[in-house]
């Protein structure tokens, strides 16, 4: 759980930069307008010592490889467990397979392939992928997960970078089948989503239809 709480909450963009004090942590309060949650000293105390926590896990990963930076954002204040229980779902059983017989029968056109000889290769620096986004603590990671992918194949197909509408998604889709249905911030399944912009014809643009 915790490895899956740190690739969360870092992969996010992150400002880094605060002393692991009090002054540090009311400079973090104040950037995140966190300040509301620690008008007590019981609480600022509490909260304190979570960030601080945190900011020495963040110190400790920049200290042993220098090939990206972890910096903190607006989860520093949270333990794993807390962390997990607000922002995570719960895991299900026995859907993927159903989602995945669902999709067989379905087939992507791919765009030309160019070979390359590099060692790694990043997305972002040719605008394969939009920037990260934060769902807040409602149930429509489905949404993005659509949206991304869809967003990723039209980079392909047409080498052009897109940003479309989670929101549309969430508001709009109520397509269900006998087992499972999209039911926007109480969570959906992207096979069904895909199937609801085929029928709509596609997706507005994210700036057109904002997520809320």
């Amino acid at each position: 759980m915790l490895c899956a709480f740190l690739v969360i909450q870092l992969s996010l963009h992150l400002t880094y930069g605060f002393e692991p004090t009090e002054d540090g942590f009311r400079s973090w309060m104040q950037q995140y307008k966190a300040s509301h949650k620690y008008t007590e000293a019981s609480q600022f105390a509490q909260g304190f010592h979570v960030w601080k926590s945190n900011w020495a896990v963040v110190e400790s990963i920049n200290a042993g490889q220098s090939l990206w930076k972890a910096e903190l954002n607006h989860f520093a204040d949270m333990t794993p467990e807390d962390f997990a229980k607000k922002v995570l779902m719960s895991p299900h059983q026995g859907d993927v397979g159903i989602a995945t017989h669902k999709a067989a029968d379905k087939t992507i056109s791919r765009g030309p392939h160019t070979a390359s000889d590099s060692k790694s290769f990043d997305w972002r620096n040719v605008g394969g992928v939009s920037p990260v986004q934060d769902q807040g603590t409602v149930g429509t990671c489905w949404a993005f997960s659509t949206v991304g992918n869809v967003e990723g194949q039209h980079f392909l197909k047409t080498n052009q970078t897109i940003n479309l509408s989670e929101e549309f998604l969430v508001d709009c889709d109520g397509t269900h089948d006998d087992t499972h249905a999209d039911c926007g911030v109480f969570g959906g399944w992207p096979y069904l989503a895909y199937d609801f912009i085929l029928k709509a014809k596609g997706l507005p643009s994210d700036e057109s239809y904002p997520y809320c």
